[in-house]
């Protein structure tokens, strides 16, 4: 036994002293080509969303994000919808201005997702509180076809979370926040 060990340590400190008396020029290099993958109309980071309605628009707040761009890829997270303080909704408020209408959703870069889902809640539900678990299952599905999502004024406000998913793009995934405000006047 005392014999193995010495000799593991002789061996241990003999490679020591080679490797240290190697100089700099004479190490051996490590060459690494990293291969860009070119993915033709890929933009760099994920698409903004701006909702029209009738004369509005507004660009919603970008949520949870995973991106694939054709130089880098990255993750970001963001609180949830009904997390997010009130008043940072005041500048993505759509005002449902003669009731009943047609939301449209327009992507940035001209590079729209292949999937889209929509969620909505009350309004009154978001109070930038963290814990939402009481109020997190009383979302409501939405439809959207073609970019498109039909409201009916039924005099509530909502927070809408839509989710985009790039199949074309390794699955990257974005989520977007904004609210629409009845008009009761």
């Amino acid at each position: 036994m005392k014999k193995t060990l010495s000799l593991i340590c002789g061996c241990a400190l003999t490679l020591t002293m080679v490797a240290c008396s190697v100089t700099p020029e004479e190490a051996p290099t490590l060459e690494v080509t990293l291969q860009e993958e070119t993915r033709s109309g890929v933009p760099e980071s994920a698409p903004s969303l701006e909702v029209t309605f009738a004369r509005q628009s507004v660009k919603a707040i970008q949520g949870t994000t995973s991106w694939s761009g054709n130089k880098a890829s990255y993750e970001s997270d963001s609180m949830h919808p009904l997390q997010i303080p009130p008043e940072w909704y005041d500048d993505v408020t759509i005002v449902l201005e003669n009731g009943s209408g047609e939301l449209k959703l327009h992507f940035s870069d001209n590079y729209p997702p292949q999937e889209l889902q929509g969620v909505r809640w009350l309004a009154e539900y978001a109070t930038g509180n963290q814990d939402i678990q009481d109020v997190f299952g009383k979302s409501e599905q939405i439809e959207i076809i073609e970019d498109t999502i039909i409201v009916v004024d039924d005099d509530n406000d909502y927070i809408y979370e839509i989710s985009a998913r790039w199949t074309n793009n390794n699955g990257s995934r974005s989520s977007y926040a904004f609210r629409t405000f009845a008009n009761l006047e």
